[in-house]
C-alpha cells in the first residue's frame, strides 16, 4: 500500500497534525486510477474504458425509446417516457440533445454508456491497455503525486506480513469522532517519521520534495510504520 503523510501541523486546531495519515492507496485503487488516466488520454482506449467501468449500453430505438443492455449480465430491457414497474423512464430526445459528447453511433442509431460498474475487471482492462498501447501495468504502480504535494506530504509505502485487506488500508485514514459525532481529530493514525530514522530537517524543508515509496518487497511493515494516536 501507499500513503500520504502530513508534514507539519495545518495550523487549525481541528486540522491535520504533523505525521497524520492523510490518504491511503491500495494496489487495486492505484491500478484502477492509472488505467482510467491512460484510457482518458488515449482515444483508442475510450471504448474499452466505457465497457469496463460502465454498467449499461443504451441504444436509441423506435418511438423515442431506448434499449438498455447490461454489460455485466448481457440482459436487455427497454426504457421510454412511460415509467416502468420500478419507476424508471427516459425522455430520449431531450437526453440526446443535452449530452451530445456522450453519443456515438451503432448501426446509425444514437448510443451511449451509462451507470457505474461496481466491480470492473481491472485485470482484463490492463490486458487490453497493453495490447493496444504497449503500456505495462508494472510501470504504473505508484499513485500520481505532484511536485507540490511532495513538499507538503510524505509519499510512503508499507506492506503486511500477508495480504492487506481494503478495510485495513482504508481504516488507516479514519477520523476520531466524539460522542456528539463531531470530529475530535482529523486522523486516528499517524506515522511518527521523526522516530523512524528519517532526516527530519530535510522532510520539513518545504523547498525539498520527498518520496519514500519503495518496491513492495523493500517496504517497511505497516505495524512498524503506522501507529494509533493517543487522543
Amino acid at each position: 500500500m501507499q500513503l500520504l503523510v502530513k508534514i507539519g501541523d495545518s495550523g487549525h486546531p481541528s486540522g491535520y497534525k504533523d505525521g497524520d495519515v492523510v490518504d491511503t492507496f491500495s494496489d487495486e485503487r492505484i491500478s484502477k486510477a492509472m488505467a482510467q488516466t491512460l484510457c482518458n488520454e488515449n482515444e483508442i482506449l475510450k471504448d474499452v474504458y466505457s465497457k469496463t467501468f460502465r454498467k449499461y449500453l443504451f441504444i436509441r430505438s423506435v418511438s423515442d425509446s431506448v434499449i438498455r443492455r447490461n454489460l455485466v449480465t448481457g440482459e436487455e430491457d427497454r426504457l421510454s417516457s412511460k415509467p416502468n414497474d420500478i419507476g424508471e423512464y427516459i425522455h430520449t430526445s431531450e437526453y440526446v440533445a443535452r449530452h451530445p459528447n456522450k453519443m456515438f453511433k451503432i448501426e446509425n442509431r444514437d448510443a451511449w454508456y451509462g451507470g457505474t460498474n461496481a466491480d470492473p475487471d481491472i485485470e482484463a482492462l490492463w490486458v487490453s491497455i497493453h495490447r493496444l498501447t504497449g503500456h505495462d501495468r508494472e510501470d504504473h504502480k505508484s499513485w500520481p503525486v505532484t511536485e507540490l504535494e511532495k513538499k507538503h506530504f510524505i509519499p510512503m509505502s508499507c506492506c503486511g506480513t500477508g495480504h492487506l485487506s481494503g478495510d485495513t488500508i482504508c481504516s488507516r485514514k479514519d477520523e476520531v469522532l466524539g460522542e456528539d459525532g463531531e470530529i475530535v481529530t482529523m486522523r486516528k493514525w499517524h506515522v511518527p517519521y521523526w522516530d523512524l530514522g528519517m532526516d527530519v530537517d530535510t522532510i520539513r524543508n518545504i523547498e525539498v520534495e520527498t518520496d519514500f515509496r519503495l518496491p513492495h518487497d523493500e517496504s517497511p511493515l505497516i505495524d512498524l510504520t503506522i501507529f494509533e494516536k493517543e487522543v
